[in-house]
Order: C-alpha cells, then structure tokens, then sequence
C-alpha cells in the first residue's frame, strides 16, 4: 500500500507562489532544447533521445492528471492508505484523502516530465523568463529516465510509502541539484558540491513552497511529505555530491535509498547501514495476542479481523504524523532510532463488519529510542483524544473526542498501537 499519489506525481516540480498568480504569458517550447544541454552538461548525463515538448494550460494539465491517476491508481490501495493515515493521524479523520490530494498536487504542478510518453509538458501560464530552470529541472527527469527507466525505478504499486518516498527524494534531490547549480551558475557561483552544507538553500526552498496559498490548504503532515523529495532529497543529494560529484548520484541510482531514515541521516546510507527490522503484520488481530486492544473493540473481536493491506511508514511519516499533535523538533527527535515499522489496515467482521482497525508495530534501535517514541506518541495523542488512561508504566489507552479508540504498548524496544473505529 504506498504512497500512490505521491509516487505518481513525483516529477511534477513545484511552482513558487508569485508564478502561481501570474496572468498567462506567451511561452513556447523554443527554450527546451538550451534547457536540456544545460541539464545534460551539469548532470553529466548523455541525451540519448530528443525529449519532444507539448505547451500545457492549467486546465489541461489538471486533465490529464486526474485521467492518469483514475486510470493508474487501483481505487481500493487508495482507500487503504487513506484509511491507514487517518488511524494513524497523518491526516484529520474526515478528510477527504482523494480529492485533497488532487487539488493540492494540481495547485502545486508547474510543467512535468511524463515518463511514460516521453515529453515534458511546459506551463503555459507561467511567463517564459521564469521557464528556463522550470525547465531544466524537468528534463534532469528526462535524463533521468533514458538512463534509468523512471517509471520501473518509481512503481507505485509495488515498493513500501517509505521506500517510495526515499526514491522519490534521490529523483527530486537530484533534479534540484541540477537545477540550484545552474541558476548559480548564472550568477558566477560555483557549484553546491564545493559548499559545506546546503541549509541556507534549504531554508529558502521551505520558505517559498510554503508561500503557496493552495500548499496552506492541505494538512500540515501532507504539506511536509509534500515538500520533503525537493528540500530532504536536495541534502541527500549534497552528501552525494560532497563525495564524488554527479557520479555519486548515478551509483545511487544503481543501488537506491531505502527508507527515509537514510535521506534523513546521509550518513547512514553512505555507510551502508541497514538497520531496521523487516517483518509482516499479523493476519488477525487476536485478544490472546498480547497486543494492546482499546475496552471496545476486545469485545467485538468474536471473529477474525481481515486484513486488507499493510505498509511500512518510516521516520520521516511517522514525524509528520507526531508533529499534527506535538512540536516539529520533539515529534523529529521521538522518530529517531527508527528501527523498522509495519502498519496494518483490517476489517472486522460478525457485528462489526463495516468497521475497521488499524495494528501499528514499531522497533527502535533501543530501548531509550523505544521509550523515548512511546512518551512521544501518547503525548501527542492526549492532544488527539480527550480521555487517557493510564493501564500500566508501559500501557496506555485513549478514549473521547474522535471516532477513534487507541491503546498503546511499549515492550523493550518495540512500541505497538491499535487503534479502531467503533
């Protein structure tokens, strides 16, 4: 169950506010060709076909994205993950997931690369002197593509969210890079590789995506796994370059980040460190299970829960998730120590069918990181509910002011949540 739409549209680059208020100005495909021996020059990256272009109006290019996800997305994987994010609080429980995704990704997109034809659609309504590094952004993708076969390298049905997003971040870093380093060329500055560090860019990158009034309309969560592949992926990409140059990004591509604990922490895959658990969640949820189950669903278990899919959310979700609730810097700081996770969706059957819940299983690298998430989560979701109870030092239950019903456990270093709608 990943993260289809985000998987779907992640060669779409996001236009700053002030291009998206600007009247329609005459533009033309004329520039693609300087754009993309710039890409190829600074990529290092041979063309090894034209990339044809095809001038797009909002409209149009708003068609075309909701024609491909209806045709590409199975509606059932969405409505699992949609389900999933709202157990866990990454979005607000009466969110519609769907259509907020839409219109958030349209409201963002400023031209893309379609992997699947091969032609980059150029925005119409953005005036012609901004499209150069638009553009050059856009056909990195292209390169990208003819060298590494994007939509094989990015499927969207088969990888986890959080692999999904750390390929996602390599593409968008990568791109960026490309990008940042031609418009500094401009300017006679050299390139980020000689920088020390990229925050300062990074920042910048933050300040302007979040100027967009319709980025301000989507939960503050999918705001940052909106932002995340371009600023995130841009510091992966930088501890590439500060390695080998550009060769450094082609051999991540041979061999791709894994999870977002890695873009999150360079280090960690520059080391090749692959620390975290890899497992399967429970078939059923069981009251003999020894799992944490909230009073009202234990007596509604008479029969097996299905389940319907699973995923694995990874650090930097699972800070987006705590941070709806607690302060960015504590919900990055529980998210740490990230050691592996698997989120399973199930439909309960007998009296409650129609129902679902959600067993979330967490391992940490210790059992101070384990201890450490655990205050975190129930802290926040004593935000998130309006009744805490305390069962045990290391059990807790949530009740009131939602649909929902939580419990909490912490054995060790593994952290287990249920939660369900009852």
């Amino acid at each position: 169950m990943p993260s289809t739409f985000r998987a779907f549209l992640v060669s779409a680059i996001l236009a700053l506010s002030t291009t998206a208020q600007l009247a329609v100005a005459e533009s033309s495909c004329s520039l693609v060709d300087e754009a993309v021996r710039i890409s190829a020059e600074i990529r290092g990256l041979k063309l090894k076909r034209k990339v044809p272009c095809k001038l797009r109006t909002k409209d149009e290019v708003r068609a075309y994205l909701l024609q491909s996800l209806n045709e590409k997305i199975p509606q059932e994987r969405l409505a699992s993950e949609a389900a999933l994010f709202r157990f866990i609080g990454v979005i607000p429980e009466q969110f519609d997931y769907a259509s907020g995704l839409v219109e958030l990704y349209t409201d963002q997109v400023g031209g893309f690369y379609e992997p699947k034809e091969e032609y980059y659609a150029m925005a119409a309504w953005i005036p012609e002197f901004m499209q150069l590094g638009v553009a050059v952004h856009e056909l990195t993708h292209a390169l990208q593509d003819q060298h590494y076969k994007l939509e094989t390298f990015l499927d969207p049905l088969t990888a986890s969210n959080d692999g999904q997003l750390a390929r996602a971040a390599l593409i968008e870093g990568d791109a960026t890079a490309v990008m940042v380093d031609h418009t500094r060329a401009t300017v006679g500055q050299g390139p980020i590789q000689d920088e020390a560090t990229v925050s300062g860019l990074m920042a910048q990158n933050i300040l302007g995506i979040m100027l967009s009034p319709g980025l301000q309309k989507a939960p503050p969560a999918l705001q940052s796994m909106l932002v995340f592949p371009y600023v995130s992926g841009m510091n992966f990409a930088h501890a590439l370059l500060r390695k080998d140059g550009y060769k450094s990004i082609d051999a991540a591509f041979r061999k791709p980040p894994q999870t977002s604990e890695q873009i999150l922490h360079p280090e960690k895959y520059l080391n090749g460190e692959q620390d975290w658990a890899q497992f399967d969640a429970p078939e059923t949820l069981s009251p003999n299970s020894g799992d944490p189950l909230p009073p009202s669903l234990a007596a509604k278990l008479e029969l097996p829960p299905k389940l319907e899919a699973s995923d694995v959310l990874g650090e930097f979700t699972i800070s987006s998730a705590l941070s709806n609730f607690i302060t960015p810097m504590k919900a990055s700081r529980a998210a740490a120590g990230w050691g592996g996770d698997r989120a399973g969706v199930y439909a309960l059957q007998g009296n409650a069918i129609g129902k679902r819940a959600a067993r979330w299983e967490t391992r940490w690298d210790s059992e101070a990181e384990a201890a450490e998430f655990f205050s975190a989560l129930n802290e926040a979701y004593s935000s998130r509910f309006a009744v805490k109870k305390e069962i045990s030092q290391n059990e807790v239950s949530f009740t009131g002011k939602s649909a929902f019903e939580a419990a909490t456990k912490r054995s060790g270093s593994t952290v287990v949540m249920v939660i369900a709608d009852l």
